[in-house]
């Protein structure tokens, strides 16, 4: 186990888990209005789960985050997606609920290999 990910399992203030090897972050359901840029610090981070809270913007640092293979932000407010997301080449799954904002920013499918985007409104 490495430090980071010792550092992770270790404070239990955090709702980090491990599932077959992974390791995941679940803030889904935290009615949470901004992320932290020091999500950053998160280099070990492998699953990211943020759905259902209130987030109207992602920030530029989640492009930092090389080991991400996995992010769900379904449920949100988002407007538009920061362009650091294209930078994240082991991303295989990226869940977002699409709002009319976001599609002009279509090039996801080329970052992606699996893009499951859900059309819905939002009040």
């Amino acid at each position: 186990m490495s430090r980071a990910t010792e550092h992770l399992h270790n404070d239990s203030t955090l709702p980090v888990t491990t599932r077959r090897g992974q390791i995941m972050f679940d803030l889904s359901s935290q009615q949470l209005s901004t992320l932290p840029e020091s999500i950053r610090q998160l280099i070990v981070l492998e699953t990211l789960d943020i759905d259902a809270n209130q987030l109207t913007a992602l920030p530029a640092s989640l492009g930092q985050l090389t080991r991400l293979t996995a992010c769900s932000v379904g449920k949100n407010h988002l407007t538009s997606l920061p362009e650091s997301l294209w930078q994240l080449t082991n991303l295989h799954t990226f869940n977002v609920t699409v709002l009319e904002g976001i599609m002009a920013q279509a090039a996801l499918a080329d970052v992606t290999d699996a893009v499951h985007v859900g059309r819905g409104r939002q009040a």
